[in-house]
């Protein structure tokens, strides 16, 4: 999955030179749980499988927080 929308870089620019007006996007994004850097998948309500069900992933954050 790409990281930008064709729309978001053709958008954007188009945006900035004046040729199309100010755009509301409404996105979604598949469910995420972040985990700080002092956490553990133990403080999660869910257990794997049920997160797996879900369609939920964890990702792990931290050191390049500021």
């Amino acid at each position: 999955m790409p990281r930008r929308s064709p729309f978001r870089r053709s958008g954007s620019a188009s945006r900035r030179r004046g040729e199309i007006a100010d755009t509301l996007l409404l996105l979604e994004h598949p469910h995420v749980i972040t985990l700080g850097s002092g956490s553990h998948a133990e403080h999660i309500l869910l257990s794997a499988p049920e997160r797996a069900a879900r369609g939920i992933e964890l990702w792990r954050a931290g050191a390049v927080a500021t």
